[in-house]
C-alpha cells in the first residue's frame, strides 16, 4: 500500500525517531591515546546538542580498540569515530573532524586534556548566542612540578582587550567558533606535526565579527611526558615553527586594528613576515640577521630561542645551496 503525505495518523509513534541536530560538535584528534582519554571522555557531557567527534590519527589496532570502547561506553547519543589514515598529524586529523562535523559550533580537544565542570554551563549560555567566537579563559591542570603552560596566556587574558588575546593566542582549545565563520573563510589546519594550529587560530578570529570573551575555565591544558609539547623538536619540526610564527605575523599585520598592532606584531616579526611574503625562504633568510642583529626581535613568547635557531639553520642552508 502506497501512502500519502498526512495519511500516517496513528503509526507517528511506530516511526523511528531521528535525534535531535547537534548544536555543538567536539573534534578530538586521538593517537595512541587509551591511557588518558577516558578522563576526557568523562569530563564530557551526554547531551543531545553535542556531537563528538573522535578521529584515530594512525594509532596500533590494540591502542585504537581500547579508546574506541572508551568512547562507546561513555554513551554519547552522537558520535562517530573516523579513521584518519590519508591525512596524518594533528592537523589533518582535525580537518577530517570539520569536514564531518554537523554542529553549529565547533569545539576543538586534545586527548590528553580534559574539561572542567563550567563546561556543560558554557554550552548552555551559548547555544544560541548572537556571537560568532568566545575565546574562554585559559587554564592549566595541576601536576606534580607545578608548572603552568598557560600562565603567558592568562596573563595576556587579564588584559580585558578581545583583539589583544584573539591575536596572541596560537590554539584552538578553549573557545567555541561557528561552523559557518570557519566555511566562511575556507579555514583548514595545515597539515604538519607541529604548529598546526598557530595560522587557523589566527585566521578563524581575524573572521570573527562578533568575539567575546568569558572568564570561565572550562578546559585544562595538561603537562605530560612524551607529548608533542613536550618533545624536542627537530630540525624540520624547527622550521616548521618557524614558518608558523611568520606566517602569523603577516596575518596579524593585515587583520588587526592598528592600535594594537605594537602588541601582537614586534616590528622585528612584522619584517620577516614581509621578507616571507615576498621573497620566500630566501627573503626570509636574508632578513633574518639584520633583524636578530639589531634586537628587532621583540618577544614575549617562550619559542623565540626555537624560531631563532630555526632561522639560523636555514639560512646555513641556503648558503650552502648558493
Amino acid at each position: 500500500m502506497r501512502y500519502r503525505p498526512g495519511c500516517l495518523t496513528g503509526l507517528e509513534d511506530e516511526l523511528p525517531k531521528l535525534p535531535a541536530y547537534p548544536v555543538f560538535s567536539l573534534i578530538i584528534p586521538v593517537h595512541d591515546s587509551a591511557d588518558f582519554a577516558g578522563r576526557l571522555f568523562d569530563s564530557i557531557p551526554v547531551r543531545d546538542d553535542l556531537e563528538v567527534i573522535v578521529i584515530d590519527d594512525r594509532s596500533t589496532l590494540e591502542q585504537a580498540k581500547d579508546t574506541r570502547a572508551a568512547l562507546e561506553a561513555r554513551g554519547f547519543p552522537h558520535r562517530q569515530w573516523l579513521p584518519n589514515q590519508q591525512r596524518p598529524g594533528p592537523g589533518g586529523a582535525r580537518n577530517t573532524g570539520l569536514d564531518h562535523a554537523r554542529g553549529r559550533w565547533i569545539v576543538f580537544a586534545d586527548s590528553d586534556d580534559y574539561f572542567t565542570a563550567a563546561f556543560p554551563a558554557a554550552l548552555d549560555t551559548y547555544a544560541d548566542a548572537p556571537c560568532d567566537m568566545v575565546l574562554f579563559r585559559p587554564g592549566t591542570a595541576p601536576n606534580p612540578a607545578g608548572r603552568s603552560r598557560t600562565a603567558d596566556q592568562e596573563r595576556i587574558f587579564d588584559a580585558g582587550d578581545v583583539n589583544v588575546v584573539g591575536f596572541n593566542t596560537n590554539t584552538v582549545w578553549g573557545r567555541f567558533a561557528r561552523r559557518d565563520l570557519i566555511e566562511r573563510g575556507c579555514l583548514r589546519f595545515h597539515e604538519t606535526m607541529v604548529s598546526e594550529d598557530v595560522a587557523f587560530a589566527v585566521s578563524c578570529f581575524a573572521n570573527a565579527r562578533t568575539p567575546v570573551l568569558d572568564a570561565a575555565v572550562i578546559y585544562l591544558k595538561t603537562i605530560r611526558e612524551g607529548s608533542l609539547m613536550e618533545h624536542p623538536y627537530t630540525m624540520a619540526e624547527q622550521l616548521t615553527q618557524a614558518s608558523a610564527m611568520v606566517e602569523k605575523a603577516a596575518i596579524q599585520r593585515r587583520a588587526a586594528p592598528r592600535d594594537i598592532l605594537p602588541t601582537v606584531v614586534p616590528p622585528g616579526r612584522w619584517l620577516l613576515a614581509r621578507a616571507w611574503r615576498t621573497h620566500g625562504w630566501r627573503g626570509l633568510s636574508r632578513m633574518a640577521p639584520r633583524v636578530i642583529g639589531r634586537g628587532l626581535y621583540l618577544s614575549r613568547e617562550k619559542n623565540l630561542t626555537r624560531v631563532r635557531l630555526a632561522l639560523g639553520i636555514r639560512r646555513v642552508w641556503e648558503r650552502g645551496r648558493a
